[in-house]
């Protein structure tokens, strides 16, 4: 079940990395418990969009970043990354 409490996340990397959401860690162990290639809806930075989490590795440890899935992600995320590195945005799950 989605807790619509935004959190924040850094604008660190080409991916989300939910271990360090702030503010919700129920949406962080949501995020953190996702399926390897599972698909969500998040809104971030208060847009809406599709994220994936990537694949475990070929040596089988998990890959917790999760990925844009989708162009409108792809998108919000590249006018983020990496022109506002380093800023706190807001993210949240979609029912």
């Amino acid at each position: 079940m989605a807790d619509n409490k935004a959190g924040l996340i850094e604008v660190q990397d080409a991916v989300i990395w939910p271990m360090n959401i702030k503010g919700n860690p129920a949406l962080r162990e949501r995020l953190m418990s996702l399926d390897s290639e599972e698909i969500v809806a998040l809104k971030v930075d208060g847009k809406t969009t599709v994220w994936e989490r990537q694949r475990d590795g070929k040596d089988g440890r998990p890959a917790r970043g999760l990925k844009p899935c989708d162009g409108r992600a792809r998108d919000l995320w590249r006018s983020l990354y990496p022109s506002r590195k380093g800023d706190m945005v807001s993210i949240a799950e979609v029912e």
